[in-house]
């Protein structure tokens, strides 16, 4: 393996693994696979920027829905306020649920699935972490772990997603 320190402080390794299973832990990871004549294969910044980039050119067509802006408000929010994240978090999860008249039309016409569904619950109303809804409920808090903060984000962007996706098929049939 090599590796290079960049003058941005970031690092760059390059490794020429056997066959075998690989973990990498720690903060988000981009990687470049390329096969033994060095053709690309895969780029994960490659993919996550051209993700970002169509997030924001759907976003953009819905950008006036009123429930989309406020959705969407409750993310940011949570991003710069991380000590009440679930709190923002769970804002869209209230606001699909007006939207949508109840839970189950919500997970219904989104395809949110029970599992998700009950994890953000659970994290901002159940565990005794700070970023909760209910911490004052709990004599002794803690602070919510990288994993919870992760999968809160990840379901809060897969409710943003899945309601982009509905107006968007309410607007095919206009």
């Amino acid at each position: 393996s090599l590796s290079q320190h960049r003058p941005d402080g970031l690092k760059n390794y390059w490794l020429t693994p056997e066959a075998g299973t690989f973990q990498i832990t720690g903060m988000s990871v981009d990687f470049a696979v390329h096969d033994s004549e060095s053709n690309m294969i895969k780029d994960t910044k490659v993919d996550r920027l051209t993700a970002r980039r169509e997030f924001r050119n759907f976003y953009s067509k819905y950008a006036t829905d009123t429930v989309l802006q406020k959705i969407s408000d409750s993310y940011r929010k949570g991003i710069k306020d991380p000590s009440n994240l679930l709190v923002y978090l769970y804002e869209i999860r209230e606001t699909l649920k007006k939207y949508f008249g109840s839970e189950k039309a919500l997970k219904q016409q989104l395809n949110i699935g029970n599992d998700a569904w009950s994890e953000l619950g659970r994290m901002a109303n159940t565990l005794p972490i700070e970023e909760g809804r209910h911490r004052g409920q709990h004599i002794a808090t803690r602070s919510a772990t990288r994993e919870e903060i992760t999968s809160a984000r990840a379901i809060g962007k897969h409710m943003i997603k899945q309601y982009l996706h509905h107006l968007d098929r309410l607007n095919q049939g206009n």
